[in-house]
């Protein structure tokens, strides 16, 4: 009887799997050491990588997920924080960041997650997908960041 209890308890587990928060937590928490490199576009000029640390953590009672960005560059250094949770009600997960060259002090931003297109794939783990607007200087900017996990420990 005990096997078939042990059995239910697993399957039951397996079943639900982790909350939408957990998924992403699970992905991001911890320290990550960077280095962050903006793609040239046709009306700008490649930027030099920078370097920095990105921290990821949850709050005491759970989610928000959060996120504390530090990097250094020859330009300069760029610090944000942003805050990721999961909109039941909307059925999709959303970011809102905030730094010192945001007009507005803090944007939304979508986030999204995709799983590996072919079945049998195991290259990529996940796929998250962060986009959004911000003003900086009178101007609005689009930016777009795409972090892919190969490993549990370990992203691109």
């Amino acid at each position: 009887m005990l096997s078939r209890l042990c059995f239910v308890v697993l399957f039951a587990s397996a079943a639900f799997g982790q909350s939408e928060m957990q998924k992403l937590g699970t992905l991001f928490s911890g320290q990550w050491n960077i280095i962050d490199k903006s793609e040239p576009t046709a009306t700008q000029v490649p930027e030099a990588a920078r370097q920095g640390q990105e921290r990821w953590y949850t709050l005491g009672g759970g989610p928000p997920l959060i996120e504390e960005y530090h990097s250094k560059a020859p330009d300069g250094t760029d610090e944000l924080t942003a805050a990721f949770w999961w909109n039941s009600a909307q059925q999709k997960y959303a970011g809102l960041f905030c730094a010192a060259f945001v007009d507005e002090g803090c944007a939304p931003f979508d986030v999204e997650w995709h799983v590996p297109r072919q079945e049998g794939d195991r290259s990529t783990l996940a796929q998250v997908v962060m986009s959004g607007e911000y003003g900086q200087g009178g101007k609005k900017y689009s930016w777009r960041e795409v972090f892919e996990f190969s490993t549990p420990d370990n992203f691109t």
